[in-house]
């Protein structure tokens, strides 16, 4: 089978690349059942259905056989070799990459901080046990609350 080594079918099975058999299988077997043509049979959107299938069918097929996954492998990485700039010589220095650092993440850290700190006051103030046990369900609440409900909307 000829592959297209432009085409990026882990994007398409929505794995990594270091994904293992059972994980591409279990990603195609979910995207199948969610993309078939017979569950949106009658509806516009059957034809497209119909072409995200054969290209998941394209891309399970490259992934599953290890040989061709592997050959598929090695064409991406030298394709990608062959679109990387050439070494001039001289003083080259390549684009710093700096860490990926957001807001949020960075909001966090600072949060975290300043409970740590705060902790010694907090338990010299609290004194019953059903009232630690309040402010730190408040305090999980407070840190994991976003995740939970982002979880819950999907």
């Amino acid at each position: 089978m000829k592959f297209n080594p432009q085409k990026d079918y882990y994007a398409v099975l929505g794995v990594t690349q270091n994904a293992n058999g059972a994980a591409i299988q279990h990603a195609y077997r979910k995207l199948v059942a969610k993309y078939h043509p017979d569950r949106h049979h009658g509806h516009d959107l059957e034809e497209l259905a119909r072409e995200k299938l054969a290209e998941l069918n394209e891309a399970y097929e490259v992934l599953s056989k290890p040989a061709l996954k592997s050959e598929y492998d090695s064409a991406r990485m030298s394709q990608r070799r062959a679109a990387d700039p050439p070494y001039s010589g001289g003083n080259y220095c390549a684009p710093a990459n700096p860490p990926n650092v957001s807001g949020k993440s960075l909001q966090k850290l600072v949060a975290l901080v300043l409970f740590i700190a705060a902790l010694p006051f907090i338990l010299r103030v609290v004194r019953t046990p059903r009232a630690a046990a309040l402010i730190g369900i408040a305090i999980l609440l407070v840190w994991f609350g976003p995740k939970l409900l982002k979880r819950f909307k999907k």
